[in-house]
């Protein structure tokens, strides 16, 4: 299997091999000082790797292939960037940000598999017709919706934008932790939290939802999803879309308001530990106990529904391979190889479960990032 993993890797780093370094500081082996000067500079497919800074500048990746791969978003690492854009790329232009402290971010009208992975959006994210987003172990701040978008997320953390009430100086809302206006999510291991009312003691607020549907479908696995404080009149869910919801998912304070009623019940989840040059990926398959597990491993890919499933395969059709069989609960792994050339590559894992009637069930995909 790591020979496979090997061959998987290397296929799909042949476009991806030039590596530019962006250092505000212009240390040794600075290519460029600003991330935006080097996104207009660099060709289709590098990898920019940006070092610890603060760097006051509007990133706009449009229309390009790129990965942008911070030193982190913590500590002594921090990367600090202004405001980052992915917008108007192609199915062939995939984009990958990671590591990264961003004041507003936004994914907007993207063809292309846009990842954003271990990044903190202080104030504002957002994403508006993008066919395949990946949201990795982030902390995303919202106001807007999530408009006409296909996506999944894994280990993210989604919080609203604070309310404020005080008779005759401020009436304004808090906002849900996430909206979704159509288009379909697919939540594992997520934290969905609305913002909270900033009023004076005593006053009368009304708790807002912590995830709202507008007409969009979202499945949620072993999440947490919590209204603001305030009255609770409406449920931890509010809205009119279609919700599928597994037992490990809480609500908070009390379950939802949603047309159709949601679907509750067992589904299958997938989670992995991340991809780390040299290191191992532990993989885990939960749903329901005994029932058979097929585990499948390929490059990460557009979202594909293939006839008698109800959930769409993220792994590239020509790109993937089974990895195990055995049953629910499963945990399993594979080595990463040692190669700095595979950094910012996209490994991709789904399982499809069985019960005893045959019935088949699909996991969330998780997608992870070669680091």
């Amino acid at each position: 299997m790591r020979a496979l993993l090997s061959v998987l890797l290397f296929v799909d780093a042949l476009a991806r091999c030039q590596v530019f370094i962006v250092d505000i500081h212009n240390g040794p082996g600075t290519s460029f000082t600003s991330i935006s000067a080097a996104v207009a500079a660099v060709p289709p497919g590098a990898i920019l790797e940006v070092r610890p800074g603060s760097y006051v500048e509007t990133v706009t990746i449009d229309a390009k292939a790129l990965a942008i791969l911070g030193a982190g978003n913590s500590g002594a690492n921090i990367v600090a960037v202004s405001d980052i854009r992915v917008q108007n790329t192609q199915a062939s232009q995939p984009v990958t940000v990671h590591g990264l402290t961003v004041g507003t971010a936004t994914s907007t009208n993207c063809a292309g598999q846009t990842t954003w992975d271990e990044v903190r959006v202080d104030w504002d994210w957002g994403c508006s017709g993008c066919a395949q987003l990946v949201l990795n172990r982030s902390t995303l701040k919202l106001s807007a919706p999530a408009a006409n978008c296909s996506a999944v997320a894994e280990a993210c953390d989604f919080s609203g934008q604070q309310g404020c009430y005080d008779p005759g100086l401020c009436n304004i809302p808090p906002t849900p932790g996430l909206t979704l206006d159509h288009g379909s999510f697919v939540l594992r291991g997520c934290s969905v939290q609305a913002g909270i009312w900033i009023a004076p003691p005593g006053s009368v607020v009304f708790a807002v939802e912590g995830l709202r549907l507008v007409g969009g479908s979202v499945k949620l696995l072993d999440c947490r999803v919590a209204a603001s404080n305030g009255l609770a009149f409406n449920g931890a869910v509010n809205g009119t879309g279609t919700m599928r919801a597994d037992a490990a998912s809480t609500f908070t304070p009390f379950y939802s308001f949603v047309t159709p009623p949601p679907v509750i019940g067992p589904m299958p989840r997938v989670s992995s530990a991340g991809a780390v040059l040299g290191n191992t990926i532990t993989v885990d398959v939960d749903g329901v106990p005994g029932e058979l597990a097929v585990l499948l491993i390929g490059m990460a890919g557009p979202p594909l529904v293939i006839p008698g499933f109800a959930d769409a395969f993220w792994l590239a059709p020509m790109d993937y391979h089974f990895h195990a069989i055995g049953s629910v609960p499963m945990t399993t792994g594979v080595a990463v190889p040692t190669d700095p050339s595979l950094r910012g590559l996209r490994i991709g894992w789904q399982a499809v479960t069985f019960d005893g009637a045959g019935n088949s069930k699909v996991s969330n995909p998780s997608l992870d990032l070669v680091l």
